[in-house]
């Protein structure tokens, strides 16, 4: 007898009308029972050990959702408490002649100023939020990132499966393009950029291959002169394919080619007091720009955000403890330069690993904004205290954009292309109670 297993996600469906849901449990009620018995009456028939573990999951699945059928007792997870939060609309002074398009990004510069960015364009805000120039336009492809290194703006943008790379000069709003066939390798495949000093950014491309396996993978710095000239250095080339069969988590070897696909500059203060500056690429490589040098990290299971955030020298991320997330409470991980070795810095924060993966994990200031599908936390860094932040009904957590303005925050509404002033009050910390206060 044939049982096909059941998948869990196919029986629970939020949407579901009352009846409907009703009516699925009844019939996996009835299969349970089924199974339950069968195995008694016709022992003989049940030696194939796969069948065995087909209803074994299928009776572990009907007990799953018993389980969630069930409320949960109000002990099983701890209340996690409201911080006061406000949010003021800020209005943008767009030129008359200007017509607004939508807004994909926020760069705080120099003297509490920010430069936003459109679909092609990017307007420089005074400290009023008046809008001093505009930039950009005439053709030019969507922007993918745009950084500020101290000095130079740095935007990247592609054309079909071509990276392009252009500089501005906030103070002279002088815009160049990048001549990186001339400055760089080829580049068929994946492509980064990420500043690490004025007038300096890392470039890290891919090409050639077959079936999204690069042949090559080169690491390479670009320093930019005073007359905006550039110049660039390839400092690691990775030739070798990675061998077949070979599971995702392995940790790879610095001369593997890959796709790079994104990239986050960490910098750092040893303690003799030393600067370093790290390019973390995708989850396992890192550049070490003063050495130049490129190393591998060993995988992290279970994360729940794809961007790590960078604070105090680190980077860090959201985690399960297990590989099941479901009511699984989160930790937080920092993993510092140098090893990099993973720091579980909290074991448990009082909220479970549903509607994964967390959508946004950023610092802003001394704390953490975590924003999932249906709420946003703020997380206080010094006095490790969660709080969950109540949004007006017409913010939904899955559209806003949290940035960080000089250690303020700021949201953007992705929708309706608004943008917010927001401050947060975290709520009064109880005293902990000691053993001996206990009940």
């Amino acid at each position: 007898m044939a049982v096909r297993a059941l998948n869990i996600n196919e029986q629970i469906d939020a949407e579901l009308p009352h009846e409907q849901l009703e009516q699925r449990m009844e019939k996996l009620r009835q299969q349970a029972e089924q199974i339950r018995i069968l195995p008694q009456k016709h022992a003989a028939e049940w030696a194939d050990y796969v069948e065995a573990k087909i209803i074994a999951r299928k009776k572990s699945q009907f007990v799953q959702l018993e389980r969630l059928k069930k409320p949960k007792p109000a002990a099983s997870q701890p209340a996690v408490p409201q911080a006061q939060v406000a949010f003021k609309p800020i209005d943008i002074q767009w030129p008359a002649d200007r017509i607004r398009v939508g807004l994909v990004n926020w760069v705080p510069v120099n003297d509490d100023r920010a430069i936003i960015g459109t679909s092609d364009r990017l307007a420089w805000l005074d400290r009023d939020y008046r809008v001093q120039m505009f930039a950009g336009g005439g053709g030019r492809p969507p922007f993918t990132r745009v950084e500020f290194d101290g000095r130079y703006v740095w935007i990247e943008g592609t054309v079909g499966e071509v990276p392009d790379v252009w500089l501005i000069d906030p103070k002279t709003a002088q815009w160049k393009a990048l001549p990186l066939a001339d400055l760089l390798p080829p580049t068929t495949g994946g492509f980064t950029i990420s500043p690490v000093a004025p007038g300096k950014a890392a470039a890290i491309g891919a090409f050639g291959g077959t079936n999204g396996s690069p042949a090559r993978t080169w690491f390479a710095i670009i320093n930019i002169g005073s007359d905006m000239k550039a110049t660039a250095e390839v400092i690691h080339e990775a030739t070798d394919r990675e061998p077949e069969g070979i599971v995702a988590a392995r940790q790879p070897l610095p001369n593997e080619a890959f796709d790079p696909d994104r990239s986050t500059t960490v910098h750092s203060i040893d303690a003799e007091g030393v600067a370093h500056t790290h390019v973390l690429v995708g989850w396992y490589r890192v550049l070490d720009v003063e050495k130049r040098k490129v190393y591998t990290l060993k995988p992290i299971f279970n994360t729940m955000n794809d961007d790590p955030a960078v604070y105090d020298g680190a980077i860090w991320h959201l985690k399960t403890p297990t590989p099941t997330i479901d009511n699984k409470p989160l930790q937080l991980i920092r993993r510092r330069p140098g090893a990099f070795n993973v720091e579980v810095v909290e074991k448990a924060l009082p909220f479970d690993g549903k509607d994964f993966p967390i959508l946004q994990l950023i610092s802003i200031g001394d704390r953490f904004i975590i924003r999932r599908a249906d709420q946003v936390f703020v997380y206080d860094i010094a006095s490790r205290q969660l709080a969950e932040l109540p949004l007006p009904a017409d913010l939904p957590a899955a559209q806003l954009r949290w940035v960080d303005h000089h250690g303020k925050a700021m949201v953007i509404d992705q929708k309706a292309w608004e943008i917010y002033a927001v401050t947060i009050e975290m709520p009064r910390k109880l005293p902990e109670t000691r053993e001996s206060e206990k009940p």
